[in-house]
């Protein structure tokens, strides 16, 4: 069946310009990023980059597997934060597939506009591809290690920028002319990549084909090698007819006003980066317990009846004190217990002692009655 009419579909295209307070903003990172080391550069094949296996990223628990690296046209239109003057000329998107077809969501795009003035930012990943001999790539230069798809996100140590807004879109296949849906999960990073114009004009001449910049289409493993739903009409009724499919996967796009109220809820913006797993041990996030140095821990005398902050301990209305002398009370009260049940080694002598004294008592009693007993 189509994608309901009441959510996202396609790609969402933002008319207007999207105010601070229109925001949905959460301090939290879009998903968590998995990228292995390279010790070459990657080939660009016309506008895909031949990206290695081994680069994953992360969303709610489930792991999903880069399948391709495309330089397209954009795809995400209106996505300029407060602040933001310049338009993207072009958009870097990386395709992430799901393990198992018992996924939700399958498929992740990370979407990285890229500009072509201002400062250059974020732009080492693309400048060795567009500066290297096509001829001589992926050769193993002997090095340190090549600048990775991580270097997007994090151009530096402590780098946050890279702030992102993501939605949630569904998408057609059309087998057979029968439509089905498929769910994606897209982030677009407004604050991109800023090349210079030289290199701009360069990686334009890498990637056009028949003098254009291709569009983006979604790998065949996101859609299981099925045409997707191009373009549609509506009839009478308000229902999507098939108008056109694409056999390479390429979708549609639905715009929405940053003024709709429904914008707050189908856009979310991520105030942090993606979590990156090669900082992870040495960088502090909402999932880790912070690491102190010793020298930022101060010992102090324990108050037992308040805490460090001042305030009374009270669990259940108690303080720390009423608490340290009931269990006190209770101790000696347990230990009044024990000790009046015990009995001591000399008591048990004196027992035995007694006892047997009463004993020998009883047996002289019963020869001296024996005895009286006889003599009459």
């Amino acid at each position: 069946m189509f994608c309901s009419s009441s959510s996202n579909s396609g790609f969402m295209e933002i008319i207007g310009p999207i105010k601070q307070q229109d925001i949905n903003e959460v301090n939290e990172y879009p998903l968590s990023i998995a990228f292995a080391p390279r010790s070459t550069i990657p080939c660009l094949l016309k506008n895909i980059i031949d990206e290695n296996n081994g680069n994953t990223c992360t969303y709610k628990g489930r792991r999903y597997n880069l399948v391709n690296v495309q330089v397209c046209k954009v795809v995400n239109k209106g996505y300029i934060l407060p602040g933001q003057n310049n338009i993207p000329k072009a958009e870097l998107i990386l395709s992430f597939s799901a393990n198992t077809g018992e996924e939700k969501i399958s498929g992740i795009l990370l979407c990285v506009p890229i500009y072509d003035t201002g400062t250059p930012n974020h732009d080492a990943y693309l400048n060795q591809i567009i500066e290297q001999d096509q001829q001589n790539c992926n050769k193993d230069i002997k090095k340190s290690t090549t600048p990775t798809l991580e270097s997007i996100f994090y151009g530096w140590d402590g780098d946050t920028t890279q702030t992102s807004i993501a939605y949630k879109t569904c998408f057609e296949l059309m087998g057979n002319d029968t439509p089905s849906s498929k769910e994606l999960y897209i982030v677009v990073f407004p604050n991109g990549i800023t090349l210079t114009s030289a290199r701009y004009q360069k990686l334009l001449s890498l990637i056009k084909i028949n003098g254009d910049i291709p569009m983006y289409f979604i790998p065949p493993v996101i859609r299981n090698g099925e045409p997707t739903l191009s373009s549609y009409t509506t009839n009478s009724n308000g229902d999507k007819v098939l108008e056109n499919k694409s056999s390479i996967g390429n979708i549609y796009t639905t715009s929405i006003s940053s003024c709709d109220e429904e914008f707050k809820h189908k856009f979310v913006f991520y105030t942090r980066p993606p979590r990156s797993s090669s900082k992870a041990a040495t960088a502090w996030n909402s999932e880790q317990c912070p690491y102190y140095k010793t020298s930022e821990y101060k010992c102090v005398p324990f108050n037992q009846v308040k805490d460090l902050s001042g305030n009374l301990v009270v669990p259940g209305n108690k303080t720390l004190d009423t608490i340290l002398n009931e269990k006190k009370e209770a101790k000696n009260n347990n230990n009044l217990s024990v000790s009046s049940k015990a009995i001591s080694t000399e008591q048990i002598v004196e027992i035995i002692a007694g006892v047997g004294g009463i004993a020998i008592l009883a047996i002289i009693g019963l020869k001296v009655g024996s005895a009286i007993s006889n003599s009459g």
